[in-house]
């Protein structure tokens, strides 16, 4: 989907990692980086999270949003969640190193 190293991908997992005790260590060598995820074990049986349903309020009535990224897939997603919730999205591309 996107490039290699222009997302916030190892910030989100970091702070994910911390949000649930854990943590990430880094090591470096000739052969690259390694990156050690580690996460709290449990011997709870996983349950499944309830069904949520999307509630009247984040519905809208036709209003006009901006949806602006530079990943297209990203922004075609965007608008079609907000259409879906009665939103008129208007999308524009944006290029990275540019004004």
């Amino acid at each position: 989907m996107g490039r290699s190293g222009t997302g916030p991908g190892l910030s989100i997992v970091c702070n994910t990692a911390k949000d649930h005790g854990g943590g990430v260590t880094a090591d470096n060598s000739s052969e690259g980086a390694r990156f050690n995820l580690y996460l709290p074990a449990t011997d709870e049986p996983v349950s499944q999270p309830e069904q949520k349903t999307v509630k009247e309020e984040l519905h809208g009535n036709g209003e006009k949003i901006l949806v602006i990224d530079d990943e297209p897939q990203q922004l075609e997603i965007a608008c079609q969640m907000l259409t879906i919730l009665g939103y008129l999205p208007r999308k524009r591309g944006f290029r990275r190193g540019r004004p």
